[in-house]
Order: C-alpha cells, then structure tokens, then sequence
C-alpha cells in the first residue's frame, strides 16, 4: 500500500535516529565489477543488503522495462548485477544474462539441473550458481560458456560467496563445500545434521551460516575447522548479515539475534511475537544468554544491516528497524501481506517485496511508506546497483525500475510535532490546530472528449510495417516490414533490438505464448517463417498456399492456422513438427483469422465473398458461414464477451457477431478503409484501424457506441493489444513506423457505501465501490473537511473496498476525528506499471462521497492523576486522563488557576495527541513555563473537535496544588 499525507501528530519523537558514521568503513567493497553493482545474494560478502554506493536511485521510480524468463513456474532466485549486466536464475535450470539499459537477453546457459534457486554470484568475470540436482556451474560471465561444473549429492539453494579463490555453499544433505575458483577442484566440506539453504557469509577469519538445525556455524574459510557454534532453537533460512563484531541472524521462531563473531556469545535478541499489534513497540530485545517462552512469526527473509539499523521483514507482513547495539525497536510497519524478500537498502530507503504483487519503499529512519510499485507475487529479493531497483517477480518478469532522469526532491509522510497552541495570557483566544493539513485531493490531468489512450510513442521500424503482433509474456513486440522482407524486434523499452530477414513481402503473424515461437506469413515466397522469440534467429520455413497473409493458433495444440489469399484455402500446420497436416478450402479472399481457445473455432474472414467461414479446429470443417460488411480484411475476437468483431474495408464499417448464435448484432460505422480491428478484453474496447483516414476508431464493446479517435501514423495497416500492459500498437505502412500508446480506463466506478451523507456509528468504516472491469489498481482518497486534520491518499491493486480501522488508543489507527465530514473518491486505472497522482493513465474519479464522523462526549472523560485536591512534586507536572472511548486521541487540555478559566490568570490552553504522548492521554506542563509555588491550579479535558464540527463540553474540573 503506497499511503501520502498521513498527519500523525507528534509521532516525530518517538522516531529519532542516530546512525554513526563511522559504520561506512566497516561495509566492505564488493567482490567483483563496479563499485555500484550488486554482484551476489545480498551484494556483499557480509551479506549486509546495503548498496553504500548508490546515490542515483532516487524516488519515485519507474518501471522502464521488463525481460521474460520463460519458465512455467516461480523463479525464486534473486537477481545480481555485475558489469553492465543482470544475471538471473530460472525455474528451468536455465541461467540468464540480459543487458542493464533495455533488459535485452544477451545470451542463456542451460544447467544440468531443471531448476535454480540459488542466486547466483559474479566475481571476477566468472557467474558461479547452483542448481537443485547439485551441481555448482562457473560460467564464463561475458559469453555465456561453461568454465567448469562440481558435483554435489545435493540440491544447492543456499547461494554461493567468493573470496579470494574459494567459492563457498551449502547443500541440502546439511554438508558445506569451499570449491578451488580456477578448476573446480574440491578443497574442503564440513558436515552438519541439517539443511543448509541459508547463504554464507564471510569476515577475514571466519565463515557463517545457518541450518535447519537451528544451529549458527563459523567455520574457518581456510582448512574447514569449526571455530563456533550458536544454538538458535529454530530452523535457519536465512543468511548472517555481518557489521562490525557483530553477526546478525533471523529464524523461524521470530527471533532475530546479534552474536559477536569471534565467538558466538549472544549479544542480544529481538522476538516479533505472533499476534503482535502492528503498532506495538514493546522492547522485546534484551541482553544475556536467556531465552523468550514466546511464539513468534516465521522469518524467511534475510535482514539488512545499515547506518546502525537491522531491518527484518517477516511473513506476516512486518518490517522491523532494530538498533544494532542493543536490538531495541526503532520502527515497525506492518504491509498487507507476507513478506518472503529480504530488504534491501540504499540511499536512506529500504526496499521490499511483498506478496499483495507490490515492492515498497520505506523510509528507512521513520519507516514511512514513500513509494510502492506494481509487480507479481513475489519470493526473490530486490538489487540495487547504479541508479536502478531490479526485481524478479513471481510472474517470471525481471523488471527494472528508475528514478527520475533529473533528481528532484520526494514529498515523503512525514511525521510532524504535536500541534499547540502557544501559552496565552488572554483567556479568549482559542487554539487553532497548527499542525500540516493534508493537501487539497486535486484529481490528476486526464484527457477529455473521450480519448481512451495517452499520445502515442513513434518507433520507427523497417519499409511498409504492415503487420504486429505482442508477446505479452515477454513484452516484446513483432513487426513485419512488407517491402524491406523483414521482421522488427521491439522491447519494452520501445527500441528496435533486432531486425531478422524472413521470406518475402511479410504480412501477418502470430506469436505462440506457450512455445516464444512467433509464425510470420511471407506473402510473396508462399511459406511461413518461424523464429525462436529467445535467440530471435529463424528455426524454419514451411511451405503453404498461396499468398499466406495471415496466422493464428491454438497454443495447447501447437497448431498453426495460415490464410492463404491466392489459393483460398488455410494451411494447418503442427507446431511440432513443422508440417502441414491439412488444408481448409473457404470462399474468395480469405484476408483474416483468429482462433477462440474457448470453444476451439478458427474464424477466417474472406475479402472477396463478404464473409466469415466458422472451422471447427478439431475435425477442420467448416461449420457454418456469416454474411458480413464489404470486402472484411480484419477480425479480433474478444473471449469474455464472445464476440468477434470484423473490418469491412470498403463498406467502412466493423461487424459484431455473436459467437454463440454466429449471427450479426451489429454494425459499426468508423473511418475510411478499416484495415484491420483489435480488442482490450479487459476493457472492453475494440479498435478499427482506418487506413484512409490515418487514425483508429475506438468503440465501446459494451454498447457498440464510439468513444474516442486516436490519430497515429500514415496509413495503418494492423494493430495489437498488450493485454497485460493495456498497450495498443498500430502499423504504419505510410510513415515507416509504429505508434505505441497506453489505453486509459474510460469508465468510472460507482461509490456506493457508506451512502452519501451518513453519520457513522464510529470512528472506522469500510469504503465500498463498484469497480471496473479490468482495472488492476485504484487510488483512494480521503479528505477532511477543510483539510483539517489526517487524510488518506493511497494507490493499491484492485480492490472494490477500503476499510479504514477505528482508532484504539496506543495501538493506532489514528486517520479518522470525530464530530466532522469527510468527502472521499476513488478512480481506476488498466496499467499494469506503477503510476504516480498525476498519471494520464488514471481514468475519471467517481463523484465525491460524504459521510460524517459520530460527535465525541466529555462524559466518557475522568481526570485521573494527580488525584483531585492533591499536591504535586514539580512545577512541570504531567497530568493524565482516561477515556472509556478508546477511539478518541486527540485533545485540548486547560490549566489555570482560575477555577473559571478566566483572564485573570495565566491560561495554559494546548491541544495532545493522547495515542503518542506518555503515558497516554497525558500533558506535561512544559519546561519554559512552569507553574507558580505553593498554587492551586484547576485543569479540564474535552475531545478536540475540529473541520465543521463543533465543539463539546469540558470533561469535570479537578484541582492540585504545586509545591
């Protein structure tokens, strides 16, 4: 969750941080590369999570692109980053090197194991991994080739570190292994009784790491000799981290402890219990050899050390900041789901991924939320290397996320001081709340008069584009330059990374998702080429009709389907064998096809019969024939609504066919000469692409009405939908080029609880909405009446409600006063990619929505300490107060010794945070302004009420007397 302007007054004092400089010295430089890489599993061989050197990466970030690792389940391994390159691990014991600018595979080296969750390691010029049937591979880290390979009995998912020339892992038969670099020659084990998934960690004279035995081990790096052993009690996932003396390990107990690494005595130990407030800051760490009887929460991530912090995330969703010398609790934020990633720290943010498909960054001194992004559910731990966060998301996408070109200052939540009013001699003047109000929700700039997409990126390709089809698992696109006899390659980045001749005047193509293969038609050499979507090199050239003009398939069968113009028929080729196995003789003309995966039915649009002939891709017969507009060249099908929409290119319509009853429902009336049609099926949007008139119609799949025209290049031709990215990509055969534009959610979703108006029964309540169909993430905000006092500004995945919790004093929650209005709104977005407030990409807010918080009472108030009439011991007494209404915290206090509060005395009239002070609900007369010797003073309490609330009465007046 990615939360803006949260005023929590006076929690500023409970956050101060003192961080010892000297601490930079004791980061050691990593093993290999540039100084801002991040070469191996927590970047150094301290396994510390902390780029000391990064200064670019500044936020907020975005996602500027993404590279596929084509593996049918999680990648767990985590990326590395080693001289202009990024190195991961994939679930099919593949190992992958892309390029750091554009996420351009360079090259991939094929492990003897079928899956890698080791992170790999680079140290000179060398990437070192392991893979889960055992064996540790040197591979050359430039080209890709094998240096050399050691064999183990066990799989390896402990991640190696390299020091000198010793490269050091561990094996899940619970044996340790340092292995010679230059040869691959066995040097020394050492055996345990339990597994070893945790990653080693290294100081000059000892090595460290973890069992499931719940043991911690130092070994010497040299001969193998034990120096130590620590009896944690729990299995250990994770990997020491090292500062100074000191050794820091989490397991799955909850506890995290500090040992000092020369001999492994217990230096202190923290315990996250189980069911632990989110706000508890209780001091669980304490000093000396004893253990906690307490149930704790499952570490799985490794800790972080930074600036005299350790940051431990858990799988419950906490982060945790503790101090290093004493282990005493600086901050903690609970996200909204586990946590499996280990944070990662670089210019004063700690990085995380949790399993809501989100990374976040936190403020590493007050823990405040300050930036989040969008990504997949994720195990793998963040790199931060020379400007750029790296993340392989449980989706198999490596994304690559970069500050701002120009850094430029980031608003961030900001904890403020307690709001008070200055002490007064006048008896009339009423305080007003000093602190920050949250700023006006002002909605972000969307376009108007009905655009559905942002301007349009031009990229140009080779001579005539004609026709493109979208990877959406690799966010790579293909397009077919008809005269040049070519194919362009183009990334996520939107550069042109490869260009790869095929046959003749290629015109239609189809990417096979399951396979990376993509099947290009060459019209005028009568075959289909196939290229290989990892190598981009072509594999094979299949023979078909004539005048191949257009592809599609059916990805489970792996089987092709080509419309040949000149000899009307369609070629059924096997994806596996490259053969074809039938023909399909149509009507005149066929132009078009599109297979529906949900009822296994090709549809081919023929041009010169003014049809569409139904195959059923079984048994290749043709089923039925639908009647359509003049000379169809485009057809797209839209499977969630089943309809399949065709381009009439000279009746300058777009046909709607419902495929249950295969009968026309609908005309559309477009622009001149539509080409070629696409769908957003999550939007519900169709797309006709008009030649004639250099632009494409945008239609509303719903109710077949017009909502948009977006202008692109000269003469398109085709066009595609990145279903994943709600991008849509045209052709343009005039201009050489392609325009790429992000689609924008044009409906708006309907507030609809609490209704318009209502007074809550408390101080929380659930925000309820009616999404949208296809949008992937929302902002919610929340503001009070006249920004006075905490608001609610947030973006998170889709939901269709919000719960805002009611405040319990001492525990949190502080976001809703009471006796006042509130208006709140939300909007919808289909990106896919993290989005900042002022995003085009945002569709339209909903209309603002008011509810009103229930009045506080003074009669749940009762003076309490120093007892009525008593005498205090200082003239800078703290007085307190209890309330039977634990949601109200926030405050006015007044003292004086007029028992009328009156302007013949001096008139101490402040307001208190009763959740932050302490003891709770309390004042304490401030220093500067003592009160009188030997007085009697009175003092009262109310709940504050501010915005278009009105105030209450006082709470009963007490009295005390100084001494």
């Amino acid at each position: 969750m990615r939360v803006h302007r949260w005023v929590i007054w006076g929690v500023a004092a409970l956050l101060l941080f003192v961080g010892p400089l000297s601490l930079r010295l004791l980061t050691p430089a990593p093993t290999a590369a540039q100084a801002g890489d991040w070469p191996m599993f927590r970047r150094t061989i301290d396994r510390s999570g902390y780029n000391i050197d990064e200064a670019g990466l500044t936020l907020p970030l975005t996602q500027k692109w993404t590279a596929f690792l084509p593996t049918s389940t999680q990648s767990l391994a985590s990326p590395v980053v080693a001289d202009g390159m990024v190195y991961a691990g994939g679930n099919d014991g593949r190992l992958y090197a892309f390029n750091v600018s554009a996420g351009t595979l360079l090259w991939s080296f094929q492990t003897n194991g079928t899956s890698i969750q080791s992170t790999p390691a680079v140290a000179n010029g060398v990437v070192y991994v392991g893979t889960n049937n055992g064996s540790l591979h040197a591979v050359d880290a430039v080209t890709g080739i094998s240096r050399w390979v050691y064999s183990t009995a066990s799989p390896i998912n402990s991640s190696p570190v390299v020091a000198g020339n010793r490269v050091y892992f561990g094996t899940d038969s619970g044996r340790f292994y340092a292995i010679d670099t230059t040869n691959g020659n066995f040097a020394w084990s050492y055996a345990t009784n339990g597994a070893i998934t945790s990653s080693p960690s290294l100081t000059g004279d000892s090595i460290y790491f973890g069992s499931a035995n719940g043991i911690v081990y130092a070994i010497n790096p040299t001969n193998g000799s034990l120096r130590w052993t620590y009896l944690v009690g729990a299995v250990i996932r994770t990997s020491p981290a090292i500062l100074g003396s000191s050794l820091f390990v989490s397991a799955d107990d909850g506890s995290t402890l500090a040992l000092n690494t020369s001999n492994g005595t217990l230096v202190w130990k923290y315990v996250l219990a189980a069911n632990q407030a989110p706000s508890d800051n209780t001091e669980q760490a304490f000093i000396g050899p004893d253990r906690l009887s307490v149930a704790g929460v499952t570490i799985a991530a490794s800790p972080a050390v930074a600036n005299g912090v350790v940051y431990v995330a858990a799988i419950d969703g906490s982060v945790l900041a503790l101090d290093v010398s004493t282990g005493i609790l600086r901050w903690r934020n609970n996200l909204p789901n586990a946590v499996y990633s280990s944070p990662a720290v670089a210019n004063g943010i700690v990085f995380v991924s949790a399993y809501d498909q989100r990374v976040y960054a936190l403020d590493a001194v007050t823990g405040v939320i300050r930036w989040n992004g969008l990504t997949a559910q994720t195990q793998s731990s963040p790199a931060i290397a020379n400007g750029t966060l790296y993340i392989l998301s449980g989706d198999n996408l490596l994304r690559a996320f970069f500050g701002p070109d120009t850094p430029t200052p980031t608003p961030t939540a900001t904890a403020t001081s307690t709001p008070t009013a200055t002490v007064s001699a006048s008896p009339t003047a009423t305080p007003t709340a000093t602190a920050t109000a949250t700023p006006t929700a002002t909605p972000a700039t969307t376009p108007t008069g009905g655009a559905t997409s942002v301007p349009a990126v031009q990229v140009t390709v080779g001579s005539s584009p004609w026709g493109i089809e979208v990877n959406p698992s690799t966010n790579v696109a293909y397009v077919t330059n008809q005269a040049a006899g070519t194919v362009s390659v183009v990334d996520g980045g939107n550069n042109v990374v490869k260009t790869v001749a095929v046959g003749s005047s290629p015109s239609g193509l189809w990417v096979n998702t399951a396979t990376n293969k993509i099947y290009v038609a060459n019209q005028g050499s009568n075959n289909i080429s196939v290229i290989d979507g990892v190598s981009n090199a072509v594999t094979a050239t299949i023979s078909t009709g004539a005048l191949p003009i257009a592809v599609t398939g059916n990805p489970v069968t792996n089987t092709i389907f080509v419309a040949n113009q000149g000899s009307n028929d369609v070629s059924v080729i096997s994806g596996d064998t490259n053969a074809v196995t039938d023909t399909i003789a149509v009507d005149a003309g066929p132009s078009a096809i599109v297979f529906n995966a949900k009822n296994n039915i090709v549809y081919v649009a023929n041009q010169g019969s003014n049809s569409v002939a139904i195959i059923n891709s079984f048994s290749n017969v043709i089923v039925a024939t639908v009647s359509v507009g003049t000379a169809p060249t485009g057809i797209a099908l839209n499977p969630d609504t089943n309809r399949l929409y065709v381009a009439n290119s000279r009746g300058n319509t777009v046909s709607v066919v419902d495929t249950a009853s295969n009968a026309v429902t609908g005309t559309v009336n477009v622009g001149t000469t539509p080409r070629s049609v696409a769908v957003f099926a999550r939007g519900n949007l169709v797309y006709a692409v008009n030649r004639g008139t250099n632009n494409v119609t945008v239609i509303d799949g719903g109710s077949n009405a017009i909502v948009g025209t977006l202008q692109v290049g000269t003469a398109p031709i085709f066009a595609s939908v990145n279903q994943a990215s709600a991008q849509l990509y045209i052709a343009n055969s005039g201009s050489g080029n392609i325009s790429i534009s992000t689609i924008l959610l044009t409906k708006t979703a309907t507030a609809s609880s609490p209704p318009n108006g209502t007074t809550l029964s408390t101080l929380g309540s659930t925000l309820s909405w009616t999404s949208v169909p296809g949008a992937l993430q929302y902002q919610l905000q929340v503001a009070p009446s006249g920004n006075d006092g905490p608001g609610i500004n947030l973006i998170r995945n889709n939901e269709s409600s919000y719960t805002i919790q009611q405040p319990v004093i001492g525990s949190g929650n502080y976001f809703l006063l009471p006796g006042m209005s509130y208006t709140w709104r939300v909007r919808m977005s289909y990106a896919n990619v993290t989005l900042t407030e002022t995003s085009p990409l945002w569709g339209p807010w909903t209309p603002s929505m008011l509810f009103k918080t229930p009045p506080p009472a003074s009669s749940t108030i009762f003076l309490a300490d120093p007892p009525n009439g008593g005498t205090v011991t200082s003239l800078t007494p703290t007085l307190r107060w209890d309330n039977t209404e634990t949601s109200i915290f926030y405050y006015e206090v007044q003292v004086s010794r007029d028992a009328a509060f009156g302007s013949s005395n001096f008139l101490y009239w402040e307001l208190r945070h009763g959740g932050v002070t302490s003891p709770l609900n309390s004042y304490t007369v401030p220093k500067p302004f003592p009160l009188e010797p030997s007085s009697t003073y009175y003092w009262r309490v109310r709940p504050r009420v501010q915005g278009d609330g009105a105030a209450v009465d006082w709470s009963a007046t007490w009295n005390f007397r100084t001494p």
